[in-house]
């Protein structure tokens, strides 16, 4: 198990730990061997727990946000797409769906926005090991300019192994990633040149 003061953790960790009890002492029950892993295992039952509240409140929709101020979902599209002044939408209209949106939390759906559009924003970075200071420098640089252009990183160590990095590259392009900046592990080129093709 783990065993650690409190006041040994960084203020902004004691703060979740302290807001969170019940998620650490399930997680210390099941007996978590080291800091690292509780801090992963503390993180995604922090995520489970808000995707299940989350799934119990309804999602806010365009029909929705529609439906409350009285205008039809291709307004309210135009609207939250910011195309409203191409498709002369009064001013009052814009007023009444963004503040709408903004009170009750609306945000887009990323699948959709992705089906529409065929994008995702979304780029794959694989490392043989972030373990490896040169390799998680350059991780660091490229997460840096990802985000400058408004992108997103999914970053996945291949713990340089040949398997893992073809499992890697094929879950990333499964969630049909824009693009895949990768060192690969092992002798077999033909995932990759697959990717290029």
């Amino acid at each position: 198990a783990i065993y650690f003061k409190i006041d040994t953790c960084s203020p902004h960790f004691q703060h979740f730990l302290l807001k969170n009890r019940d998620c650490c002492d399930n997680i210390l029950r099941r007996g978590a061997k080291t800091i690292a892993l509780f801090y992963f295992e503390f993180a995604l039952c922090c995520y489970i727990c808000s995707s299940h509240k989350d799934s119990q409140t309804m999602k806010e929709t365009l029909s929705t946000i529609a439906e409350r101020t009285g205008c039809s979902v291709t307004t309210v599209s135009r609207v939250l797409s910011g195309k409203a002044e191409k498709h002369r939408i009064s001013q009052k209209t814009i007023e009444k769906v963004l503040k709408d949106a903004r009170e009750h939390n609306y945000s887009p759906s990323l699948i959709a926005q992705s089906l529409r559009t065929n994008k995702t924003n979304t780029i794959g970075l694989l490392i043989p090991s972030l373990a490896n200071p040169y390799f998680a420098e350059v991780a660091s640089v490229i997460i840096s300019e990802v985000h400058r252009r408004s992108y997103t990183a999914i970053v996945i160590d291949t713990m340089e192994d040949e398997k893992i990095f073809n499992d890697s590259a094929s879950l990333l392009l499964s969630r049909r990633v824009d693009g895949i900046i990768a060192v690969p592990c092992g002798t077999d080129c033909s995932l990759i040149e697959s990717i290029n093709n």
